[in-house]
């Protein structure tokens, strides 16, 4: 068996467990924890300071291990580029705009970097998941209110940490290394 074809049988795998145990996203009201926060054209290089911002992403998102993000994740204001912000996982940086710095902000390209820690399985076990949940619950509601997350698996993977945190399914809270710690 070559490597595609295992990887097929792991996802195929996994797709069928969830329809034999119909996994589903929690029922509740699809209310996105975090909704998004408006940019703030008053700050500057000057005037912002991350570190509080970072604190308050810490907290507002139950982040499971900050000493990830404090010691290894260089999380910086940066007005050098047109984005708002952005990120590398593989050199694990993130570079925000000083009116575009929010909890939320951070949240989203802290995801890219979780993403990066994942393997090629799991990002494909992440993306079959994502696809059986997208047209239900709180992940229906995040493409709904966030139509960007539809351009692929990587934004999806953001932008469902972003705004619903740890109301997203349980089953997808494992593709979160460093932010979520899975309840087994």
């Amino acid at each position: 068996m070559n490597l595609k074809e295992i990887l097929g049988f792991i996802i195929g795998t996994v797709v069928a467990l969830l329809l034999v145990f119909k996994v589903k996203p929690k029922q509740g009201n699809n209310v996105l924890p975090h909704p998004k926060e408006p940019v703030d054209y008053t700050r500057n290089m000057d005037n912002t300071s991350i570190h509080g911002i970072i604190v308050k992403w810490f907290i507002d998102w139950n982040v499971t291990d900050t000493n990830y993000w404090i010691d290894e994740v260089d999380i910086k204001l940066d007005v050098s580029m047109q984005y708002p912000a952005w990120s590398s996982a593989e050199s694990r940086v993130i570079g925000i705009r000083p009116e575009h710095c929010t909890p939320g902000v951070i949240a989203h390209e802290a995801a890219h970097v979780s993403y990066g820690l994942l393997n090629i399985e799991e990002k494909m076990q992440f993306s079959s998941l994502y696809f059986s949940l997208k047209n239900s619950g709180i992940v229906a509601e995040v493409l709904k209110q966030h139509p960007y997350a539809k351009s692929n698996d990587v934004e999806a993977h953001a932008d469902i940490y972003r705004y619903a945190s740890m109301s997203m399914p349980d089953v997808l809270k494992r593709f979160y290394p460093k932010l979520i710690k899975e309840d087994l």
